[in-house]
């Protein structure tokens, strides 16, 4: 039987712009052709043999652009992994964690680094891998997991949410947690994964939710949905404490610069404040925050506990920190 290996491989590269040094020799470029492309900003070099036109700028943009010049250099039966293959399924990732490829592939005896790329071995099934953008890419919940036991315990929430967002599998997922009891990095998995919610709408409503676990601050209701007194629906908040009557917010919920939707950024912001106000007239305080005070549980912490005191619907009970 032939391999179509070769075939597909031919096939992602030419989908992705990506061409071998030899295909441009056979093209009749000459070494200091490629050089003067990659000067005057034709081309770029992804990796040594490696050649696209220039790419994205943002970090996680080109760490994808890193990562598929990478895998095509490697040998079959590799896949894409860990952060890197995070990226591809469309989880939230940190930029910490993108200064190096992640690849993994079954041979082999132990992990190493080499120019840029982490390349790990472990046993791939073949359930365990997809094909994303024609390169071989570990599977939802095999990449959750790998990336789980790496990251730090508020990523790894915020990487679960996303992943059961997209309908990860979670018993598969508490497969994996079970079969690696004595991985490195496991605590943190089984962690994150008890904790995870895929309700959460972003990667800063994860970090919240980290940061009040840590303050102590009373579980929040997530995806709140606000009812008027005609049982309408008014909203859906990030967060709520109906026995305060108090709605949590993230500021940036609404995004002030969607000209794709036709509307200005003072007309978004007409419209936060508008939606604001139908909240209140509900009965319901509101406070809000940013991204810088969400990683930063003391602060967030502190502005909770001040705001469930003072909320003044709902029960009379009374937070004391």
């Amino acid at each position: 039987m032939v391999s179509t290996a070769p075939v597909r491989c031919a096939a992602a590269m030419e989908r992705n712009d990506l061409r071998l040094t030899h295909t441009y020799t056979v093209d009749g470029w000459s070494a200091r052709d490629l050089r003067a492309a990659c000067r005057d900003g034709t081309l770029e070099q992804l990796r040594r043999g490696v050649y696209a036109p220039p790419g994205a700028d943002e970090p996680r943009g080109r760490h994808r652009d890193l990562a598929r010049a990478a895998a095509v250099l490697r040998l079959p039966g590799t896949a894409i992994s860990h952060a890197s293959a995070a990226l591809f399924h469309g989880l939230p990732v940190p930029a910490s964690s993108l200064t190096q490829v992640h690849l993994t592939r079954a041979s082999g005896s132990h992990g190493r680094r080499r120019a840029g790329v982490h390349f790990h071995h472990s046993p791939l099934r073949d359930d365990e891998v997809v094909l994303i953008d024609g390169f071989r890419v570990t599977a939802l919940e095999r990449t959750i997991a790998d990336t789980l036991r790496d990251e730090r315990f508020e990523w790894s929430v915020a990487i679960a949410d996303a992943g059961l967002a997209r309908q990860a599998d979670a018993g598969v997922l508490l497969a994996y947690a079970d079969a690696g009891r004595r991985r490195r990095g496991n605590r943190n998995l089984q962690r994150a994964l008890a904790f995870a919610d895929g309700r959460a709408g972003s990667p800063a409503e994860s970090m919240s939710r980290v940061s009040m676990l840590r303050a102590g601050i009373p579980t929040p209701h997530l995806q709140f949905e606000v009812i008027n007194a005609d049982g309408e629906w008014v909203a859906t908040s990030d967060f709520a404490w109906p026995e305060f009557g108090l709605i949590g917010e993230m500021d940036g919920r609404v995004k002030y610069d969607a000209p794709d939707r036709g509307r200005t950024a003072s007309d978004v912001v007409a419209r936060e404040k508008d939606r604001e106000e139908r909240i209140r007239a509900c009965g319901w305080s509101i406070t809000r925050w940013a991204w810088d005070v969400a990683v930063d549980h003391r602060r967030l912490g502190e502005q909770l506990r001040q705001a469930l005191r003072f909320a003044t619907i709902g029960s009379q009970a009374r937070f004391t920190a």
